[in-house]
Protein backbone atom coordinates (compact mmCIF):
# COMPACT_ATOMS: atom_id res chain seq x y z
CA UNK A 1 0.00 0.00 0.00
CA UNK A 2 1.15 3.21 -0.65
CA UNK A 3 0.29 6.56 1.86
CA UNK A 4 -1.04 9.52 -0.52
CA UNK A 5 -0.85 13.19 0.47
CA UNK A 6 -4.26 13.10 2.44
CA UNK A 7 -2.95 10.47 4.66
CA UNK A 8 -5.58 7.80 3.39
CA UNK A 9 -3.83 4.52 2.03
CA UNK A 10 -4.19 2.86 -1.71
CA UNK A 11 -3.13 -0.30 -2.54
CA UNK A 12 -0.54 -0.45 -5.62
CA UNK A 13 -2.35 -2.66 -7.55
CA UNK A 14 -5.59 -1.04 -7.22
CA UNK A 15 -6.12 1.29 -10.36
CA UNK A 16 -9.42 3.75 -9.49
CA UNK A 17 -11.16 4.38 -12.78
CA UNK A 18 -12.22 7.80 -13.72
CA UNK A 19 -15.62 8.09 -14.95
CA UNK A 20 -14.41 8.16 -18.96
CA UNK A 21 -12.16 4.90 -17.79
CA UNK A 22 -15.57 3.52 -16.49
CA UNK A 23 -17.67 4.21 -19.29
CA UNK A 24 -14.83 3.01 -21.72
CA UNK A 25 -14.52 -0.24 -19.84
CA UNK A 26 -18.20 -0.52 -20.14
CA UNK A 27 -18.41 -0.40 -23.66
CA UNK A 28 -15.80 -2.98 -24.16
CA UNK A 29 -17.61 -5.18 -22.41
CA UNK A 30 -20.91 -4.39 -24.00
CA UNK A 31 -19.58 -4.44 -27.50
CA UNK A 32 -17.36 -8.47 -26.34
CA UNK A 33 -20.66 -8.96 -25.56
CA UNK A 34 -22.93 -8.14 -29.05
CA UNK A 35 -19.66 -9.91 -30.98
CA UNK A 36 -20.25 -13.41 -28.70
CA UNK A 37 -24.01 -12.62 -29.36
CA UNK A 38 -23.72 -12.07 -32.78
CA UNK A 39 -21.26 -15.08 -33.36
CA UNK A 40 -24.25 -17.26 -32.02
CA UNK A 41 -26.99 -16.08 -33.70
CA UNK A 42 -25.33 -17.24 -37.10
CA UNK A 43 -23.66 -19.90 -36.13
CA UNK A 44 -26.57 -20.81 -33.86
CA UNK A 45 -29.28 -20.05 -37.30
CA UNK A 46 -26.73 -22.32 -39.17
CA UNK A 47 -26.59 -25.26 -37.34
CA UNK A 48 -30.28 -25.16 -36.33
CA UNK A 49 -31.24 -24.93 -39.62
CA UNK A 50 -29.00 -27.84 -40.73
CA UNK A 51 -30.95 -29.96 -38.26
CA UNK A 52 -34.72 -28.82 -38.95
CA UNK A 53 -34.38 -28.66 -42.90
CA UNK A 54 -32.09 -31.22 -43.58
CA UNK A 55 -30.50 -29.53 -45.63
CA UNK A 56 -26.52 -29.58 -45.88
CA UNK A 57 -24.12 -27.17 -44.42
CA UNK A 58 -23.98 -24.84 -47.92
CA UNK A 59 -27.62 -24.47 -48.20
CA UNK A 60 -28.38 -23.46 -44.57
CA UNK A 61 -25.54 -20.93 -44.67
CA UNK A 62 -27.02 -19.44 -47.81
CA UNK A 63 -30.50 -19.44 -45.98
CA UNK A 64 -28.86 -18.06 -42.66
CA UNK A 65 -26.43 -15.06 -44.37
CA UNK A 66 -29.93 -14.55 -46.61
CA UNK A 67 -31.82 -13.77 -43.47
CA UNK A 68 -29.05 -11.87 -41.79
CA UNK A 69 -28.70 -9.85 -45.27
CA UNK A 70 -32.73 -9.28 -45.87
CA UNK A 71 -31.99 -10.22 -49.38
CA UNK A 72 -33.94 -13.37 -48.65
CA UNK A 73 -33.40 -14.88 -52.16
CA UNK A 74 -36.26 -17.54 -52.19
CA UNK A 75 -35.09 -20.48 -53.85
CA UNK A 76 -34.19 -21.62 -50.03
CA UNK A 77 -36.90 -21.46 -47.54
CA UNK A 78 -37.83 -23.82 -44.67
CA UNK A 79 -40.58 -26.47 -45.46
CA UNK A 80 -41.18 -27.65 -42.11
CA UNK A 81 -43.49 -26.12 -39.71
CA UNK A 82 -40.86 -26.47 -36.65
CA UNK A 83 -38.53 -24.29 -39.30
CA UNK A 84 -41.04 -21.79 -40.29
CA UNK A 85 -41.95 -20.99 -37.20
CA UNK A 86 -37.57 -20.29 -36.08
CA UNK A 87 -37.45 -18.57 -39.13
CA UNK A 88 -39.70 -15.76 -37.85
CA UNK A 89 -38.43 -16.11 -34.29
CA UNK A 90 -34.81 -15.68 -35.29
CA UNK A 91 -35.62 -12.98 -38.35
CA UNK A 92 -37.49 -10.69 -34.86
CA UNK A 93 -34.15 -11.74 -32.80
CA UNK A 94 -31.70 -10.89 -35.51
CA UNK A 95 -33.64 -7.14 -35.44
CA UNK A 96 -33.11 -6.61 -32.19
CA UNK A 97 -29.51 -7.70 -32.11
CA UNK A 98 -28.53 -5.97 -35.01
CA UNK A 99 -29.84 -2.99 -33.91
CA UNK A 100 -27.80 -2.40 -31.09
CA UNK A 101 -24.68 -2.84 -33.52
Amino acid sequence: SQTMLDGTEQSLLAVPLDGSAKVKAQRKRTKMLLAVLSGIYVFGGWGIFYIFESWDLLESLLFTLSILTGIGYGHVAPASSGGMVFSAVYIVCGLVLFSYL
